[in-house]
């Protein structure tokens, strides 16, 4: 064997074993929501809390590692949680958080709210759903900010994921949104 094929054959040999540990993508089995907007106002008390549901779509257990704004302007991201969701007998998966405020006010927000975690290494089964949640705040509170959305990111054990949640978020300073 000469040098070259040598050299050619440890160079395959070396991309192939880091490729086959260390592999990205964006097409996982994560199914996240699609395309809209969600604005609402600050709320009064604590941070602005947004929510979406993403299921586990795949035939082995995901590890959910994050949730980052995506290309956000005037935005403080806090903290992410996950809550999974549970269905009942009945076909009930009790409150799922869409938009909110991280000091909920009713009894069924608070109960579904003492429910969260901070999203560190969530284990999500095939089949499950759970409710991804980003706490926000406005960098200057006389400001709206906004974000393009939320990217997931994941793994299945031997290959990391992001997910887009491709939903606009606007936080806006006023009473309500025009």
């Amino acid at each position: 064997m000469s040098n070259r094929t040598g050299l050619f054959l440890a160079a395959f040999v070396l991309t192939a074993l880091t490729t086959s540990c260390s592999a990205s993508g964006a097409n996982g089995p994560l199914t996240v929501g699609g395309e809209s907007e969600t604005c609402t106002p600050t709320p009064d008390e604590g941070f602005a809390a947004f929510g979406e549901v993403v299921t586990n779509d795949g035939d082995t257990d995901l590890i959910l590692s994050g949730a980052n704004l995506i290309t956000s302007r005037g935005l403080q991201h806090e903290e992410s949680y996950i809550r999974l969701i549970e269905e009942t007998a009945d076909g009930d998966s009790g409150a799922v958080l869409g938009t909110a405020s991280t000091v909920p006010a009713s009894p069924a927000e608070i109960e579904a709210w003492e429910r969260r975690e901070v999203l560190e290494n969530f284990t999500l089964r095939p089949g499950e759903s759970a409710n991804v949640i980003v706490a926000l705040s406005l960098s200057d509170p006389a400001t709206d900010g906004e974000a393009e959305g939320i990217r997931m990111t994941y793994a299945n054990g031997s290959r990391d994921f992001t997910a887009d949640i491709t939903n606009r978020i606007v936080l806006t300073a006023e009473e309500s949104c025009a």
